[in-house]
Formats: structure tokens, C-alpha cells, sequence
């Protein structure tokens, strides 16, 4: 739901934070009309907190560029490299 809503948001408050993203195969079932190659949408997760949060590599899914956020955030791309597998580049 956060993938679809373009933005990630995270509450670090309790501590730090690590977000994973969905796996590869249920990004690829969640989004079916997005071709292998193709660029989805950017999207910004931001620390809301004094704590650390960091935005994950997963399954299938390859950080591109550095996941850790600061209260501004970050913004990302999100783009599908074969059927399953997706990287997540870091754009600002």
C-alpha cells in the first residue's frame, strides 16, 4: 500500500528504524503493467524522529545509493530490472 501511495513514512521515535521493502515477487503482483525496464515513481521516506531510519535493500530488491533518511527524507526511484527483481536508485 505505502509503494502504491508514493511515499513511506516511519516514526523513529521508539528507536532506530530499518525498512525493508516488499519482496521483488509481490512488487511484481502488485504492479503487473510495469514493464521490465520501466521506472515506476518516486517516492520519500522520511524520519520523523531524533533516531535513525534507514531504507533496505530486500529480496530481489537492490539499493541503489545510501537508504539513510534525515528528518527532509529522501527520494527514490523504483524500477524493474527483470520479472522479480527491482533496484530502488537514490535520486536526492
Amino acid at each position: 500500500a505505502q509503494h502504491r501511495g508514493q511515499q513511506a513514512s516511519q516514526d523513529a521515535s521508539g528507536g532506530n528504524v530499518t525498512m525493508p521493502p516488499l519482496t521483488g515477487t509481490l512488487l511484481a503482483a502488485a504492479l503487473p503493467d510495469l514493464p521490465t525496464g520501466g521506472f515506476l515513481f518516486l517516492f520519500c521516506a522520511s524520519n520523523h524522529a531524533t533516531n535513525t531510519s534507514t531504507l533496505s535493500g530486500g529480496v530481489d530488491v537492490t539499493l541503489v545509493g545510501s537508504g539513510a533518511l534525515t528528518q527532509t527524507g529522501g527520494t527514490f526511484i523504483l524500477r524493474k530490472t527483470a520479472a522479480t527483481t527491482f533496484d530502488l536508485v537514490r535520486v536526492g
